[in-house]
């Protein structure tokens, strides 16, 4: 029930690769200024907190005019490059009667290309893991000063972020409870001052089938290699779980939340696309990443990841049990 849509754009036209179980075709879509003009406005429209309706109506008649399969197949993954990386696609509304968003009606997932997503399907099953899931919540002191919170991540220009704009998360901790009560008395939280890169990486993180990491996440543009997750430091490591580092870890788990701003997102550079903290977990062995694409309200955060995982413990994959969740917080919270 999936079809895969590979946006490649291009001047002067763009094209999408539409893939599904029994066929593979190529769709003609707007050249590249016009997407990502109709990109940029959506992405404007969003981040302030504005209605965007209009916004994903248009994108939405550029990129899905002309996709049929749409109509028969209930799951969407997407892979695409440029701005279209930071676009939540679940807003669009394909041309069709009743103007439906994506999220009503279907399944979206992404992947960073075709290739890592064939790769992720066929590597060689791995071996059971033991362990249910190891969440942490790493907020930053509530009790520190600005000038102390920029002298222990030690930024030095580096990172695209204030280190004094870095607020505490107060309700991260209720998110590794939340896991917790989710996937049983075998997992393990690391909260407040237990929540170090030293203790995050002394665990058997390969045998965890779930890590869920509740903290700030921030970019380098200067230097991709260094965008990290801001977890505690101590005597041994200077908190800063960097990219280049997560390369090295080895996990087994079916799924890892990075429940961060900004974890997502960065600077598009080029054809990679959009830099990121999400590729270094799926190559370092996680199948599956949920990321923020902007930062998120804590409490709003909170009560979607309680209700993500509620979904999960329900027997719901992934992607419903994630699309389920943003109902739920659109009922909640209003649109």
């Amino acid at each position: 029930d999936e079809v895969l849509f590979e946006i490649a754009l291009a001047e002067p036209a763009s094209f999408g690769i539409v893939v599904t179980r029994s066929s593979a075709r190529v769709q003609r879509l707007p050249a590249r200024a016009a997407i990502v003009a109709q990109a940029d406005a959506l992405v404007s429209r969003v981040r302030s907190g504005s209605s965007s309706g209009a916004e994903a109506k248009m994108l939405g008649a550029s990129l899905f005019g002309g996709l049929r399969e749409l109509a028969t197949h209930a799951r969407l993954v997407i892979s695409a490059d440029g701005i279209l990386q930071q676009v939540p696609f679940e807003l669009l509304e394909p041309p069709s009667p009743g103007g439906r968003r994506l999220l009503d009606t279907h399944v979206v997932s992404y992947t960073p290309s075709a290739s890592i997503l064939v790769t992720l399907r066929t590597r060689p099953a791995p071996a059971p893991t033991t362990r249910g899931a190891l969440a942490v919540a790493a907020s930053p002191p509530a009790n520190t000063t600005p000038a102390s919170r920029t002298a222990i991540l030690g930024t030095n220009g580096i990172y695209d972020v204030d280190a004094a704009r870095l607020r505490p998360l107060p309700l991260a901790v209720e998110e590794a409870e939340a896991v917790r009560t989710a996937f049983g008395d075998d997992s393990q939280v690391l909260v407040r001052e237990a929540a170090t890169e030293a203790a995050v990486k002394a665990q058997p993180l390969s045998e965890y089938r779930v890590l869920h990491l509740a903290a700030h996440g921030i970019v380098s543009t200067k230097v991709p290699a260094r965008s990290a997750l801001v977890l505690r430091p101590s005597e041994a490591e200077d908190g800063l779980l960097q990219a280049r580092e997560i390369l090295n870890l080895r996990l087994n788990a079916s799924l890892v939340t990075l429940s961060a701003c900004d974890t997502s997102s960065a600077t598009v550079q080029g054809e990679d696309g959009v830099a990121s903290l999400v590729r270094p977990f799926v190559a370092a062995g996680a199948r599956a990443v949920v990321a923020n694409l902007w930062a998120a309200d804590d409490t709003f955060s909170a009560a979607m990841m309680r209700e993500f995982y509620e979904q999960l413990a329900a027997g719901e994959d992934i992607g419903e049990a994630l699309r389920r969740a943003k109902q739920s917080m659109i009922a909640t919270f209003g649109p």
